[in-house]
């Protein structure tokens, strides 16, 4: 029974046992779902990432579809007919997107799915995604050849030559001699329930599932899944199975392990089944082999190649005579259009032909009618689009250049970076970077740069003559000496880059030396700003005019010397550049007025060992603890004002992390509070959410992800603990060394689910996975104070207490580049787009970090 009212949707089982609430506030947004070819289902999505699926009678769902709008919930959003995939497919521009790489291919995959009516809530309908790679037997893999790839363009039952033969005989022949059905190749399918729970079989529920399919048992151990490579084989050699993948393969590492330790028998050969055997290239780990799968999938040849496979199973070649030129007709029960339950009469026939769609796999919804595109290159993205859509990844990382700034008095503690068009507060002014320094002072500094983006377009604008140049070599052939001189002028020339960047870096040191004049002397602020904007004017002046006369001469002596030499051009571009010293690469400037009014004036707690985990900012909010009050403090950055002073730990609150509308806190009571952070009033609601328990002793950082729904937090104890944010129930505790239990001191939760925690009393890094599972370790040669994850999840970037800022890949910990700066590293952080790195040292001083991306 459904019960829908003002506030929620309530599910009553027949029998009373199972009631089920949902508020209508989460629900974000719903699909028309068909169930066993009746589009009869309704499929929510709920704000806090969860999902449910309901089937209603002939007639209901439109009914309560249309109440649930009438009650008009406050995040619900429509956007489109969900019950036209292809109008849907159209409207979203999903496939525009992916071809400029907005989306990468896995999410692609995941909405094409979404829109075709597969869901993890409906085993007949789960996901479906393809076989990527075909070599699992050596001990490396090289992920550039592709020969390592499956075909893409045919069905996974038609990759085997010697089986296209009995294909087309048993095609031929069902066609001649049945008239029951249509004739097809394949008499299974390549996605069933059979086939997720088969894949799935070590994780719950799917381990229940696979004995309820089973009739109360576990399959005989020689069919169950046990290894990688022996599941492909009989994929290509066995013409009853036909399966593709599922999405698990591409994140999930869990589900090739049997950390529930159920006793899944032994084969005919002695062999305990146990965690599935992988191939030899991935070492024996879960997380390798679906790193490597994931990598694959996104890589050139996939991207390159995909669009063949989707037009098997959700396009052109999905159905009709292209499908039967292509190997890829299923039994007819498979394809919705073929069956019409409402005409079935026959209480028995209807319910045999349910149990058959039901069990024995559904053709997703037809999303294309005409041939899918190709996905662009990158390349040609580049020289489209630029590097506005393209999604770089650090490890295509070229050129690092860097500028250092004095922006404070005293250690720099937290940093916020605020972009005028999203803050209202700055609305109209340059972006900001606000800084919380050891002294307790909040400065603000405005920054341009205008200079990086124009090196930046101007390095663009040299790949786009080499990506042409590329394109006329393949379309002609050049004679040698051509090539030569094509390649001379189309050339990137890095050294003149690096020199106007060294020329720039001149000009700066002077701008450094007079922000530091400004710190020396306080009283004389205002009297100093006067003059120094009366001097700025006057040399602003006599700039213009000198410029003016210089561009006239300059001018002038190129209509005289137009057949001048080429290097000698490059010296007068390169002396202009120095003349012209108002082209400054970035600028920051010292607000002495807000320093002056900032000063917080209370003294952290002493015994604090990590103080940048006291503070952190959101939006134009500072939070900061570590006070011996036992409290801690909001402050709003826009006013430059506190607002909030809050008790409620029974001992020094130690650590503080802010993002959207939470706060996390964590105090030397050894507990973790969750806060409500009201966004729109920039105010903390006064009662927590959540008293997060477990620690025996103080914790140290603490960190969360909303997406994941995960808090995480790390202690003196030496342990790590993993709590629900939405429940606040206790998840798992990771100790790194048992033995030793040393100090979590740095903590972070990728965006892709993975944990990197560090000891400084150990000098060793980890990475788990939020499951627990040790992925690697690293001891580092000098102690960090800070790190940063790129967004997809790949790159991490290490600063410490020498100096040394280092990028290392997260998986592997292999590093990428290594730089030595000047002083320790206190604190990272990534810009928008991560085009800037900010490094910002011990002593008041950040380095801003260009970072150059050249395609590969």
């Amino acid at each position: 029974m459904l019960i829908l009212n003002n506030e929620s949707i309530r599910f009553i089982s027949e029998n009373n046992e199972k009631e089920k609430i949902w508020l209508l506030k989460d629900i974000q947004t719903i699909y028309k779902r068909r169930y066993l070819y009746e589009k009869t289902a309704l499929e929510f999505f709920l704000v806090n990432h969860k999902n449910f699926f309901l089937n209603f009678q002939t007639g209901d769902r439109e009914k309560v579809m249309e109440s649930i709008i009438d009650l008009n919930p406050k995040n619900l959003r429509i956007e489109f007919d969900t019950s036209d995939p292809i109008e849907w497919i159209e409207r979203s521009k999903y496939t525009e997107q992916w071809q400029r790489h907005e989306m990468s291919n896995f999410d692609y995959l995941m909405k094409l799915n979404t829109i075709a009516g597969r869901s993890y809530n409906d085993l007949s309908q789960y996901p479906v995604f393809p076989w990527i790679l075909s070599q699992y037997s050596k001990s490396t893999i090289d992920l550039n050849n592709p020969e390592n790839y499956r075909d893409l363009s045919k069905p996974i039952g038609a990759l085997n030559p010697d089986k296209i033969n009995d294909l087309v005989h048993r095609y031929h022949e069902l066609k001649r001699f049945s008239s029951d059905f249509p004739p097809f190749h394949y008499g299974t399918h390549y996605s069933s329930p059979g086939v997720a729970a088969y894949y799935l079989l070590r994780i719950e529920p799917f381990t229940s599932i696979s004995i309820s399919i089973q009739g109360g048992k576990f399959d005989s151990p020689d069919r169950l899944f046990d290894s990688i490579e022996k599941t492909w084989e009989n994929c290509k050699t066995n013409s009853t199975d036909v399966k593709e993948l599922i999405p698990e393969f591409f994140y999930q590492p869990e589900f090739l392990k049997n950390n529930n330790k159920f006793d899944f028998g032994i084969k005919q050969n002695s062999e305990r089944i146990d965690n599935c055997k992988l191939p030899l290239w991935a070492n024996n780990s879960a997380e390798q082999f679906i790193k490597i799968n994931q990598q694959a999938l996104e890589s050139d040849y996939v991207s390159n190649n995909i669009h063949k496979w989707i037009d098997l199973i959700f396009g052109e070649k999905q159905t009709g005579k292209k499908a039967e030129k292509a190997y890829n007709v299923f039994y007819y029960l498979s394809y919705e259009h073929n069956v019409n339950l409402s005409k079935i009469n026959d209480p028995k026939e209807l319910k045999s032909i349910q149990i058959q769609i039901e069990n024995f796999g559904q053709t997703p919804l037809q999303l294309f009618k005409q041939p899918h595109p190709q996905r662009l290159t990158r390349q040609e993205v580049f020289h489209n689009y630029g590097d506005t859509f393209i999604y770089w990844r650090m490890s295509d990382t070229k050129i690092f250049k860097r500028f250092t700034f004095e922006i404070a008095k005293s250690p720099i503690l937290c940093v916020g970076l605020f972009l005028s068009k999203d803050i209202d507060a700055f609305v109209g002014v340059a972006d900001k970077i606000v800084v919380y320094e050891m002294d307790q002072h909040v400065t603000s500094h405005s920054w341009f740069t205008q200079y990086f983006e124009e090196t930046r377009r101007r390095i663009q604008q040299q790949e786009i003559k080499k990506l042409k140049q590329q394109q006329l070599n393949q379309n002609e052939k050049l004679n040698e000496n051509q090539n030569e001189k094509l390649n001379e002028n189309e050339k990137l020339n890095e050294n003149e880059i690096e020199n106007e960047i060294e020329n720039q870096n001149e000009i700066e040191i002077e701008n450094q030396n007079q922000n530091q004049n400004q710190y020396e002397n306080q009283n004389q602020i205002d009297n100093q700003n006067q003059n120094q904007n009366q001097n700025q004017n006057h040399n602003e002046n006599q700039n213009q005019n000198h410029n003016q006369n210089q561009n006239e001469n300059q001018n002038q002596n190129q209509n005289q010397n137009q057949n001048e030499h080429k290097t000698t051009k490059k010296k007068d571009r390169k002396q202009k550049k120095k003349q012209q010293g108002s082209a400054k690469p970035l600028q920051v400037h010292f607000d002495q007025t807000v320093y002056q009014k900032s000063s917080i004036g209370i003294s952290f707690d002493p015994d604090i060992t990590n103080l940048t985990n006291c503070l952190c900012i959101n939006q134009i909010t500072l939070f900061t603890s570590g006070y011996c009050d036992e409290s801690f403090k909001v402050m709003n950055l826009g006013l430059f004002k506190q607002i909030q002073n809050i008790t409620h730990h029974k001992d020094v609150v130690t650590c503080i992390q802010s993002k959207s509308n939470v706060v996390i806190t964590g105090s030397r009571d050894t507990t973790v509070i969750v806060w409500r952070f009201n966004t729109m009033e920039g105010v903390i609601e006064e009662n927590p959410i959540h008293v997060l328990c477990g620690h025996d002793d103080e914790v140290v950082c603490v960190d969360f992800n909303i997406d994941l729904g995960i808090v995480c937090s790390g202690s003196k104890d030496g342990t790590c603990i993993l709590y629900s944010l939405q429940k606040g129930s206790y998840i798992r505790t990771i100790i790194p060394q048992k033995s030793e239990r040393n100090p979590i001191n740095l903590l972070k939760i990728t965006n892709d689910g993975n944990l990197v925690l560090y000891s400084e009393q150990k000098k060793m890094l980890w990475i788990y996975s939020i499951n627990g599972a040790l992925i690697g370790s690293l001891a580092t040669d000098n102690v960090l104070k800070c790190f940063q994850v790129s967004e997809n999840g790949e790159t991490l970037i290490l600063g410490d207490d020498h100096g040394v800022l280092n990028f290392r890949y997260l998986y592997s910990l292999k590093s990428i580049a290594r730089f030595q700066l000047e002083g320790e590293i206190s604190y990272l952080m990534m810009t928008e787009g991560e085009k800037y790195l900010l490094v910002f040292h011990g002593k008041g001083s950040v380095s801003v970090g260009l970072l150059l991306y050249i395609l590969k």
